[in-house]
């Protein structure tokens, strides 16, 4: 049987986080499978939502959540990484808080990890309608990828990502990696997410100059996306 474990790094943004674990214990049905909530020292109402875990495991219906808030932000590799030593089964997803899930969008993605292909991900509901049903296979380094929101893998192709990653690149590492094995990421047009465009991207004054370039690359991404598909 399928196992999956989904890893949620999280930092403020309360309102996307609550909705999104109500999501998953509504549009997951038959996978069994656990939730690692990892709070990067968030300062708003987070801690207090998680701080009767019991209670919330009831609520949303995720029997397997556990939540570890960290005494400062580290960052989103980081967080990354703590899966590691906390996650139980064969199959991750990794997903950020700002996004709607729909029903079922998680079997797709663990059934088509299989041959060559090593990374899974949705497509999103707000793409042209011309644009579904269709499949997106990545064979080549890209770093610009749609794997940016919500993708999975198998537990056995994790790269730990180096300390000095904090926020982004780590993508482009484990994708070269894909490529170099012959292996592909492909978009499962029967996955479908919705995603509040470009709320994951960090205002941090003391990277900004680092990831200035990420900031225009998300406005860009509609456009680039479109040309990948037609």
């Amino acid at each position: 049987m399928m196992k999956l474990s989904i890893i949620l790094p999280i930092y403020n943004q309360f309102a996307y986080t609550k909705a999104l674990i109500n999501d998953i214990g509504r549009c997951i049905k038959t996978t069994p499978y656990e939730v690692i909530i990892i709070d990067n020292a968030s300062e708003d109402e987070t801690k207090d939502f998680f701080s009767d875990i019991d209670m919330l495991r009831n609520l949303s219906k995720i029997e397997n959540l556990t939540y570890l808030r960290q005494d400062e932000n580290i960052y989103v590799n980081p967080a990354w990484n703590l899966w590691a030593k906390t996650a139980q089964w064969e199959y991750i997803i990794i997903m950020n808080n700002d996004i709607i899930l729909t029903e079922w969008f998680d079997l797709p993605l663990i059934e088509h990890l299989k041959d060559n292909i090593m990374i899974t991900s949705p497509i999103y509901t707000e793409w042209p309608s011309e644009w579904n049903g269709k499949w997106l296979k990545f064979n080549k380094f890209n770093p610009l990828n749609i794997c940016w929101h919500l993708w999975c893998m198998k537990r056995e192709d994790w790269i730990e990502i180096p300390n000095q990653l904090k926020i982004w690149f780590w993508d482009n590492r484990i994708y070269e990696n894909m490529y170099k094995q012959g292996k592909i990421e492909v978009c499962c047009p029967d996955s479908k997410i919705h995603h509040y465009w470009s709320k994951t991207v960090l205002r941090d004054n003391a990277i900004a100059k680092e990831i200035q370039h990420t900031i225009e690359q998300d406005k860009r991404q509609r456009e680039i996306l479109r040309h990948k598909w037609i």
